[in-house]
């Protein structure tokens, strides 16, 4: 599951931050009348809910640009989602609140957040082969239509019924979008002469290559459980003890990462 800050760019950037690489600043809205917010202060934790929708806000403000309000590592679409764990690392606070204030967020009656995945009940979902904007196609049975190419999708000679199916089973759902943009991108720059056999190529590489960096990132996570740099659960740390902590701890990731463990 990936979730996403509804309208990004026209809400959260302005012309100053949309040239800056990477912001040390973040636009917020500052009407105080919108049903949205009206609704969340409503609830019994209605500012802690509020609280940390600013705080996703102001890390999702910190990517590189161009920034799309995506809740991942790098802030694109198709690398690792942070999950509510992950993020309430980040914020310092419990997991549970995190995951309610994006459940609250997240639902049809405030609607700040999209949901690209399986999400809860209430929670309004986009399929992340569906883009924002072009309609799921789900009939009131809940049954999926015959696949069909949105029409930017549409290319000459390519079988999308073998493509949704190699879709299907070789990359994960939260990054089906970002694939096909990437496959029909290269079959309209290069024209190859099999345009379904290269679709399947490029999907089928890019499914390992994003399991690999699933796996990578799990032996990273793994790692730091077991071994949390002191900065985030120590106090008393003077600043160049928190210095060489972390840089210790730098070097045993970068070591992970080679496929081995080394000494600082």
């Amino acid at each position: 599951m990936i979730y996403r800050i509804k309208d990004w760019d026209n809400i959260y950037e302005n012309n100053k931050s949309r040239s800056v690489d990477r912001c040390g600043f973040v636009c917020l809205p500052n009407k105080n009348g919108g049903l949205g917010l009206v609704r969340i202060l409503n609830e019994p934790d209605g500012p802690a809910i509020f609280g940390i929708f600013v705080l996703i806000v102001e890390a999702c403000s910190r990517h590189k640009r161009p920034r799309g309000g995506w809740l991942t590592l790098s802030g694109h679409q198709d690398d690792t989602a942070w999950t509510p764990e992950d993020l309430a690392m980040m914020f310092r606070r419990k997991e549970e609140e995190v995951a309610r204030a994006l459940d609250v967020t997240s639902s049809s009656q405030v609607d700040w957040v999209e949901v690209y995945g399986q999400c809860p009940d209430g929670v309004r979902s986009v399929s992340a082969r569906c883009p924002p904007g072009v309609p799921e196609g789900k009939g009131r049975e809940g049954k999926e239509p015959p696949p069909t190419p949105p029409a930017s999708h549409d290319v000459k000679g390519l079988d999308w019924d073998r493509v949704v199916a190699a879709l299907s089973e070789c990359v994960p759902e939260s990054h089906g979008a970002r694939v096909v943009g990437e496959v029909v991108d290269s079959i309209r720059s290069r024209a190859p002469d099999s345009p379904t056999a290269y679709a399947l190529a490029i999907i089928r590489r890019r499914g390992q290559e994003i399991r690999e960096a699933h796996a990578l990132e799990a032996k990273r996570k793994a790692y730091a459980k077991e071994n949390p740099y002191p900065g985030f659960t120590a106090t008393g740390l003077t600043a160049e003890e928190a210095r060489e902590a972390k840089r210790q701890n730098d070097v045993r990731l970068k070591a992970l990462e080679a496929g081995g463990e080394q000494k600082p």
